[in-house]
């Protein structure tokens, strides 16, 4: 028996979740659909869309676990 797959959201661990939302959103024309805190302004997991092209991004780290940002 085949599996009728009609879509898939691949998961995308992210180091900066706000950087990366202005990218797939401002950059590549994504619209954020829904977001780990509704309407709140820091999340740690989205869902982007666009075109029927759907991502979920999610970041690497816990905020009190996160390394600093390496400079090479």
């Amino acid at each position: 028996m085949a599996v009728d797959i009609r879509g898939m959201a691949p998961l995308l661990q992210v180091f900066d979740m706000p950087t990366s939302i202005k990218f797939y959103r401002d950059a590549l024309g994504f619209e954020v659909v829904t977001t780990s805190t509704p309407r709140g302004e820091h999340f740690d997991w989205a869902l982007p869309q666009v075109n029927g092209v759907e991502l979920m991004l999610n970041t690497a780290y816990e905020e009190d676990a996160r390394p600093p940002r390496s400079l090479t």
